[in-house]
């Protein structure tokens, strides 16, 4: 029996427990590597090893939504366009598509205000992006704080109320009483 951090357990345990840790970090070493990444960039289209940039065809043969060839034709002429808007703004918006009459899936909601693992596209690098995204959360931040003023002067509120019904309680009580003695008095002299 051997004892690690407070818990005593069988020698045996202990040692597959760190067999199982290795077999875990020798999985993830040998499953992301450089090849396999670059072969998932080409498998998408981010990346062409023969032109080494991107690779439209390959992007839009992975969409799940059939492209005409007008399309198609369309989208490789406003790609630089959109490029350019995308390496300004740090990602495109529904609004940028819709600009160059690019199709957009119809949604209940928009992409735009989805988290950024969830947007359509997105330069995590870009300045004007990482600004917009700090000045969000700061935002969300005072927000939150805000929230919490409201509540912790909604609670005085409440508490005060409460004080002042027990406090008019007690001077009604008091009243009451005060009336009883009297009367108590009144009925000691009537005898």
């Amino acid at each position: 029996m051997s004892t690690i951090q407070g818990l005593t357990m069988p020698t045996n345990h202990i040692k597959m427990g760190k067999h199982g840790l290795l077999r875990i970090q020798h999985a993830s070493k040998s499953a992301v590597s450089t090849k396999t990444v670059k072969d998932s960039f080409c498998r998408a289209g981010i990346y062409n090893s023969k032109t080494t940039s991107y690779d439209l065809k390959q992007i839009l043969s992975n969409c799940t939504s059939t492209i005409s060839i007008e399309e198609e034709t369309h989208i490789m002429e406003v790609i630089p366009k959109l490029a350019a808007i995308l390496n300004q703004n740090g990602e495109l918006l529904d609004s940028d598509f819709n600009k160059y009459n690019i199709r957009v899936e119809e949604s209940i909601s928009s992409k735009d205000n989805l988290v950024l693992s969830r947007k359509r596209m997105v330069l995590l690098t870009n300045a004007t992006l990482v600004q917009k995204e700090e000045e969000k959360r700061k935002k969300k931040e005072e927000d939150k704080l805000q929230n919490l003023e409201k509540k912790r002067v909604r609670k005085e509120k409440a508490e005060a109320k409460k004080t002042s019904k027990v406090a008019k309680k007690g001077n009604v009580k008091s009243v009451h009483m005060r009336e009883n003695k009297q009367s108590d008095v009144e009925s000691d002299e009537e005898w």
